[in-house]
């Protein structure tokens, strides 16, 4: 996955071999389409605003589990992560909040 970073150091690397005609103006944008789809791929960045977000080992705490287990949750689409820089995967208080009561009702549903 790309970073906003690397995006940007890809276009600015691009825009004037089209602006000199070595690459076309439609491949340039092709280009640069494909490679912002990449960055926009399977793990989202952290939307900007007020809420908090948790570290991995956070969730893990939270959630009584360990931080593989995160992991897991969130490679079999139960948690959304947000991606943060290369290496840093968040996730939101509201939807670890969300998952822990459905969660909750899942194991007292079971128990009856």
């Amino acid at each position: 996955m790309y970073s906003r970073d690397q995006i940007e150091t890809f276009r600015t690397i691009l825009k004037p071999l089209c602006d000199t005609g070595t690459i076309s103006p439609e491949l340039f944008a092709v280009a640069l389409k494909a490679v912002k789809e990449h960055w926009q791929g399977e793990t989202s960045t952290v939307p900007r605003g007020p809420e908090r977000s948790l570290s991995r080992k956070e969730v893990a705490e939270r959630l009584g589990v360990s931080s593989r287990t995160v992991d897991r949750y969130r490679e079999h689409g139960l948690l959304k992560g947000y991606s943060y820089g290369p290496k840093i995967i968040r996730f939101l208080e509201s939807e670890i909040l969300a998952f822990q009561q459905g969660f909750q009702s899942e194991k007292e549903g079971g128990a009856k």
